[in-house]
């Protein structure tokens, strides 16, 4: 099993430039021909020695930074999970199917929940990292330099993602009310998340879930145990200003939350473009330097766990807030849009962020138990009943 990532404090450092992820790019395309030439040899036809510096002139720090955005913010090591992935490439070697596409790999049966996050993170760097599987299978009996080549890939990770979470840290105080000129009562000059989190109304009412009521006797029993509040549940800053619980449609309005929105346009559009209308995304902007095309599964998911560790009171980044864990959370929202659902929320925040359409790259309230079925499958539920609604009913009379 994967150790998680090691925690970093929040630092208020200047982002670097990430590169692009597509082949457009010109950052990226001298990355790719520096990783070839490192990973299959130089020009001149030498071979490298096994402790010779394999990696001279790539930084794969810049394609953590990309990883940390468009695949997975770090919530496991880079080398346990792809020490996981040449396992379960070996384990594939059997199969010799010629027409099998690399881009429709499907999860394998019978892993735990954790190992599933674990071989998610390996889909996508092989995905994210043009000929990463290659060159790790291509290395692995060098595991001193697989552990460099993840070493640099998870700083550049935990950089950006402390990088964006500094960024946040301040700003996010002025996004927290839906009309943005009510001042909020959370000094922004506090250094300490002490003030969020349970302890003031505001972020208080934005972590509860929907199903729970957002008042003072709620937010007491969630701070003393008597209710546990888990990443099964949807917190209320994932919808609309005023959504009520509706136990048969839980799905509306999901992810289309005011705060949602606004840290969304913050990370990727950028600060000044937050609380303007939709659009902002010029040439320059983050999310066309990290080659985004549109919005992703895994970039909504990454825009959500920086969302809920920013309102919350932990004061270092750290996967745990009392019982809600940020990497379920992470992959909950992910899992959300298997099989093609919710595109319509992906086109949603097309449009926010880029101000038209845009292709698109690839519970109850509980007591100390929580609940008992996640609100990610409540709507897996829903979604099938209303297909079998639709089977069901009488085609037109002839």
């Amino acid at each position: 099993m994967a150790n998680p990532a090691p925690t970093s404090s929040d630092r208020n450092q200047p982002e670097e430039p990430a590169s692009s992820e597509t082949s457009e790019s010109p950052e990226l395309a001298g990355l790719v021909a520096s990783f070839v030439l490192t990973e299959f040899g130089s020009p001149d036809g030498k071979k490298r020695k096994a402790d010779s510096d394999m990696t001279t002139g790539v930084d794969f720090g810049d394609f953590g930074r990309v990883y940390c955005r468009l695949g997975e913010p770090g919530f496991y090591n880079i080398y346990d999970v792809v020490e996981h992935g040449l396992r379960m490439e070996a384990e594939d070697d059997d199969r010799e199917d010629e027409d099998f596409d690399e881009s429709e790999d499907l999860m394998p049966l019978g892993l735990t929940e954790e190992e599933q996050l674990i071989h998610g993170g390996w889909l996508l760097l092989k995905r994210r990292i043009p000929g990463f599987k290659k060159a790790m299978l291509k290395a692995v009996a060098l595991r001193s330099f697989r552990r460099k080549i993840c070493g640099q890939i998870q700083t550049g990770v935990q950089d950006q993602r402390s990088d964006d979470t500094g960024s946040l840290k301040y700003d996010i105080l002025r996004y927290l009310s839906s009309d943005p000129s009510i001042s909020c009562p959370i000094p922004h000059d506090s250094k300490l998340k002490s003030l969020r989190g349970w302890t003031d109304p505001l972020t208080s009412t934005l972590l509860t879930p929907l199903e729970l009521e957002a008042n003072k006797d709620t937010w007491d029993a969630i701070t003393t145990g008597h209710i546990r509040v888990t990443a099964d549940q949807w917190p209320r800053f994932c919808y609309p200003e005023g959504r009520q619980y509706m136990p048969d449609n839980e799905e509306e309005g999901l992810f289309k939350g005011f705060l949602l929105v606004r840290v969304a346009k913050h990370i990727l559009t950028g600060p000044h473009t937050a609380l303007k209308g939709p659009g902002g995304g010029g040439k320059g902007c983050n999310a066309r330097r990290i080659g985004m095309t549109g919005m992703t599964p895994q970039v909504l998911a990454y825009v959500a766990i920086q969302t809920r560790f920013n309102i919350c009171d932990v004061q270092d980044w750290d996967r745990m807030d009392r019982d809600f864990d940020l990497s379920k959370f992470w992959w909950n929202i992910v899992s959300f849009f298997e099989d093609g659902e919710g595109t319509e929320i992906l086109e949603f925040y097309n449009r926010e962020l880029f101000g038209g359409a845009h292709s698109l790259q690839g519970m109850q309230p509980g007591a100390a138990g929580g609940p008992t079925v996640s609100a990610k499958d409540r709507m897996r539920a829903e979604r099938a009943a209303k297909r079998a609604r639709i089977e069901q009913s009488p085609g037109p009379s002839s």
